[in-house]
């Protein structure tokens, strides 16, 4: 869980409290998740697009129709 306010992760597990060694199987749980958290991690390049212009855009009415349309 991030808290936005502090800029902690905080790391949650949920155990069976039920199960005799819970709270070392939750332990280890934890260690696991806080390793992957601390390796880098590589992102994939998000592809550029070129920027859209007006003429991009193209309308199903043609403009004096739609003036009668919406009056």
């Amino acid at each position: 869980m991030f808290d936005n306010l502090s800029g902690r992760l905080h790391v949650i597990v949920h155990t069976d409290p039920e199960t005799e060694d819970a709270f070392e199987v939750g332990n280890h749980r934890l260690d696991e998740l806080v390793s992957q958290i601390q390796q880098q991690t590589v992102l994939a390049a998000v592809p550029t697009t070129p920027p859209v212009a007006e003429d991009d855009f193209v309308s199903s009415f043609e403009q004096p129709s739609l003036k009668l349309l919406l009056t």
